[in-house]
């Protein structure tokens, strides 16, 4: 407890800060906005100021405070004592134990200063340091504003006392997140928390360290529940509101109402369902939930019906389904039990959306071909007992497919191009700004882009190109389970060389002007080369198995030749020469011992020195004349006693997987 003298000095330095109008830096250019209203700010852990009248409301303040058109700059002043302590905390597995660090805030030509604010390291696999061996580590955080001192100077507009400040772990596109926080805001799922950008600095002592482009998001608390108070959205602040979580405890699946799921946060504990309010009336609180729970597995028919209509949120549930899956979110609670809230605001539940960086194709190997998923079937037979239960009445299965339905008709929504021009304009704003520590590598990474896949959440689908473009396979699932028309496209192929068959037998180009969307090309046309192996219809460098445009396809032919195989075949004499250079292994002379050649015709694929090839004059390429094999035979390269054949040589050498083999053939 503070001392009389502390709360005095407090009351003294805050009048004086006041009238010295010294609470207020307006040190960045204002983006428009008005200069004399100032921001709020702190020069002491005890000053005091009023709120600077620049937001109408909470709401306001934070769409402010979280503008995700422009970029913030967020600095955290550490001594070296409480940075080694964050570091000690988070080594020991320690989740709910502050430090203290000074804050600086710049967003929107206005800075916010505080001093002596809460931070903690934050995450649930992704938690880890933010220092290893010496070397600054990319780590989520948690910011408490009014962890120690509960007053204006430790607010933002009297609408935030903390953000949630997150890294680019699953989010290699730096977008996924961000994209679906603003299409939930679009979509008028206001339960949904705001996130913006912001550059991160952590100034320890001396040392000054840039940890790159972050994410800023409004925790979902006690003043998040207030602003949409404010708003008519909430009837009370005084609910209970839970944090959702798969956990060693179990799944937060809303089947198992047992006691021992439900608790508050401990040191390194934390349990499914974890109270965020009221922590202290724990034992009474959680019956409400489990009452829930029992309710919504026990309930049927019209009964459960017109319980859930009474207790639950469920169109705002449905609105917040449609975006979650719309955007492919697998780690949820439909499809893994997993990340959201529940707040009880008197007799009614509401579902709150939370983590989105696994999504936008976004798979960590853990879900297969989320954009082709079928919208009413997410969950992948997961039992979801909220979902599976609401989606069996036949009027709420409807309204879904509505809400899915709306979110692809509007440019405001879940359109390509606009989704595309959002990301884009996301890109111009962070780009020049994604350096900083590589979390995996722990090294400080040089140059423009860092760890930004540009447009690419994983290796199977774009966000801004034209082939997998996880936007164009995502509308034709949701069309397909909704009823909405599909787009129909003109395609023009151009067989470069080879012959259509079938329907267009001996023509060298075809136009088809009605290809439905998600079509195979392959499955429509026919081509064919006597000379080569066909590779597949490309549109340029890339090629294309899904048509998702106006486009011209072209012919891709693989014709194999001795030389491009390394070996030279003398019928005459029935001799054959192969010729190994390391290059095309990505190798050098100096990591070279031996070569063979292992192959159908050498004792079957025995390690034979009558095989060998020798490097005699010195050139760093290999050679050997043998016998003649048949035509037809097989062979790979045995480098250092180790095989090399065509799916690991380097691509320009590779024999094409149509062979059905990662052997080389002999061919003449």
């Amino acid at each position: 407890m503070k001392s009389n003298f502390t709360f005095i000095k407090k009351v003294l330095i805050a009048f004086l800060v006041c009238c010295a109008v010294a609470c207020t830096t307006n040190d960045e250019k204002n983006d428009g906005d008005s200069g004399d209203n100032g921001s709020t700010g702190s020069g002491s852990s005890s000053s005091g100021a009023s709120k600077s009248g620049k937001y109408s409301s909470r709401s306001a303040a934070l769409d402010g405070l979280f503008d995700n058109t422009t970029l913030g700059e967020i600095t955290l002043t550490f001594s070296e004592t409480e940075w080694d302590n964050l570091v000690a905390n988070t080594n020991s597995g320690n989740k709910d134990k502050y430090v203290k660090a000074d804050l600086e805030y710049a967003k929107k030509g206005f800075t916010y200063k505080m001093s002596e604010i809460g931070v903690r390291n934050r995450g649930n696999t992704t938690f880890q340091p933010p220092m290893y061996n010496g070397k600054p580590c990319q780590a989520h955080f948690r910011l408490k504003f009014d962890k120690y001192y509960d007053d204006d100077a430790h607010h933002m507009e009297k609408a935030l006392k903390g953000m949630n400040l997150k890294y680019m772990v699953n989010d290699a596109s730096y977008v996924q997140e961000m994209y679906s926080y603003d299409l939930f805001k679009r979509f008028g799922v206001w339960t949904a928390p705001r996130c913006a950008y912001a550059k991160l600095y952590i100034k320890v002592g001396a040392n000054k360290y840039y940890y790159g482009v972050y994410k800023a998001i409004e925790p979902i608390s006690k003043q998040y529940i207030k602003a949409r108070l404010d708003d008519g959205k909430f009837t009370s602040d005084g609910g209970n509101l839970w944090k959702c979580l798969y956990q060693y405890s179990g799944a937060a699946s809303l089947k198992d109402s047992s006691s021992n799921l439900f608790s508050v946060d401990s040191g390194s504990y934390t349990p499914t369902y974890s109270l965020k309010t009221n922590e202290d009336q724990l034992s009474t609180v959680k019956t409400e939930f489990q009452t829930f729970i029992k309710n919504l597995n026990n309930k049927t028919g019209d009964e459960f019906k017109s319980w859930i209509d009474s207790n639950f949120d469920v169109d705002g549930f449905l609105k917040t389904l449609a975006v979650s899956v719309a955007c492919g979110m697998w780690d949820d609670y439909w499809r893994n039990s997993n990340n959201y809230y529940m707040y009880f605001d008197g007799a009614k539940a509401f579902f709150i959306p939370y983590d989105y960086d696994n999504c936008l194709g976004q798979t960590n190997g853990l879900m297969e071909n989320p954009a082709e998923k079928n919208p009413l079937e997410w969950g992948c037979g997961n039992s979801a007992p909220l979902v599976d239960k609401i989606l069996d009445i036949s009027e709420y299965k409807e309204k879904y497919k509505k809400y899915l339905s709306e979110l692809i008709s509007s440019d405001d929504y879940f359109i390509k191009d606009a989704s595309v021009a959002r990301i884009n304009s996301w890109y111009d704003l962070i780009e020049p700004h994604a350096s900083g520590y590589d979390a995996l590598t722990l090294q400080q990474k040089d140059g423009k882009y860092w760890n930004l896949k540009k447009g690419t959440p994983s290796s199977k689908y774009s966000l801004t190109g034209s082939n997998n473009n996880y936007f164009d396979l995502r509308y034709a699932a949701i069309a397909e389970a909704t009823g909405v028309g599909l787009p129909i496209y003109t395609v023009t192929f151009d067989a470069n060389g080879g012959t259509f068959t079938g329907d267009y037998d001996g023509e060298t180009t075809v136009t088809i002007s009605d290809v439905t969307m998600n079509t195979d090309p392959q499955g429509i046309i026919s081509v064919q080369n006597d000379d080569a192996t066909f590779l597949g219809w490309y549109d340029g460098d890339d090629k294309v198995s899904k048509i998702t445009a106006d486009v011209t396809l072209t012919a891709k032919w693989f014709v194999l030749t001795p030389e491009l195989l390394g070996y030279d075949v003398d019928t005459e004499n029935s001799k054959i020469t192969f010729t190994f250079d390391p290059k095309m292994y990505s190798m050098t002379a100096d990591e070279i011992s031996t070569v063979y050649i292992w192959g159908s015709f050498n004792s079957n694929w025995a390690q034979n020195s009558e095989y060998t090839l020798t490097d005699d004059d010195g050139d760093g390429v290999y050679e050997g004349t043998f016998a003649l094999p048949d035509n037809g035979a097989e062979f790979k390269y045995g480098v250092n006693g180790e095989w090399r054949g065509a799916g690991n040589r380097a691509a320009d050498y590779a024999v094409p997987e149509e062979y059905g083999t990662n052997n080389f053939i002999i061919k003449y």
